[in-house]
């Protein structure tokens, strides 16, 4: 975790035979070297059990102050019947750090998404943030840590990165080796990898068989043909709303409030968008977090998918 960065502890209470009961849980921290029943409580809440065997969610916010190390102890105060005492508390040692995220920014073209996104990430204190403006030419200027003018041609330069966003981007410019680079840097070293799809490279790299391993990347299938009931960009003149679905609504890096029932309420104000690019559909095992709501978008039962995500290797494509 980051210093004065808000931090939610969760943890779970298992009670048996404590139907109609509420209990007091606190969570205290402390240095490691301190006294075990020493430190500073973070919170206090109180919980009621509803059935004689039941297992209830709890969660308290807390911001470090200093870098260093740190234990978490979840302590409940249990009733005086309670015939076990060994199990009315837990602890956790977390790190407090000053840590660096290493992000690389790839776009095709200087999009107001990729404008955006760059300027968030210039005024997070915690990013460092590089780019790779495709269409640029030669000394141009960017608000970035660093310029690159091409994917890295070094395995360890591109290992240094935590996440890399690429809008619709061109893969057809990286060279055998470095696609091999960040199959691997996904599949190894479990990078994060956020592509969003555009109009005017997402219809062409697909069909390269020299890019099979990017394709393999990506959440969802492709149709390896371009027809006119194939992949294409699905337009209206009117915005639609996001169709999230079950796991989209649970998803907390979607949420614009502190909870699921407060996100929706807050994406409920949101017109929506104006199109998308429609796929085959997701591949197995992947996550459909939300669907492009047009009713006269696509030619099946299902809208096109929108947001998608899966686990590849160790690393994580959304």
């Amino acid at each position: 975790v980051y210093p004065e960065d808000r931090t939610t502890v969760r943890g779970l209470i298992h009670g048996e035979g404590f139907a109609g009961r509420t209990v007091e849980v606190e969570l205290f921290a402390r240095e490691p070297d301190a006294p075990k029943d020493s430190g500073d409580r973070i919170g206090r809440e109180q919980i009621t059990f509803l059935t004689d065997a039941e297992v209830l969610p709890i969660e308290f916010d807390f911001e470090p102050a200093e870098v260093g190390r740190l234990v978490l102890d979840l302590r409940v105060a249990a009733p005086t019947d309670d015939q076990y005492a060994g199990d009315n508390r837990r602890e956790a040692e977390i790190e407090v750090v000053e840590a660096q995220t290493r992000v690389l920014l790839i776009s095709s073209g200087p999009t107001r998404d990729y404008r955006f996104l760059r300027n968030q990430l210039r005024r997070d204190v915690h990013a460092t943030v590089d780019v790779w403006l495709q269409s640029a030419p030669p000394g141009i200027s960017q608000d970035a840590d660093q310029i690159l003018h091409e994917f890295p041609q070094d395995k360890d330069v591109l290992y240094d990165y935590d996440c890399i966003v690429a809008f619709d981007p061109d893969w057809s410019l990286l060279d055998a080796a470095q696609v091999d680079f960040l199959e691997s840097w996904v599949a190894e070293e479990a990078g994060g990898l956020i592509v969003v799809a555009g109009p005017i490279h997402t219809s062409v790299w697909p069909q390269n068989p020299e890019l099979n391993k990017i394709r393999a990347l990506y959440p969802v299938e492709f149709q390896r043909r371009l027809t006119l009931l194939d992949d294409g960009l699905y337009g209206s003149s009117e915005p639609w709303p996001i169709d999230f679905s079950r796991e989209g609504e649970q998803s907390e890096f979607l949420w614009l409030a502190d909870s699921a029932s407060e996100s929706k309420s807050s994406w409920s104000d949101f017109k929506g968008v104006y199109g998308c690019y429609a796929v085959k559909g997701p591949k197995p095992g992947a996550r459909v977090l939300g669907r492009y709501s047009d009713p006269d978008a696509g030619f099946s039962e299902e809208r096109p998918v929108y947001i998608a995500e899966h686990f590849y290797g160790g690393g994580r494509v959304l």
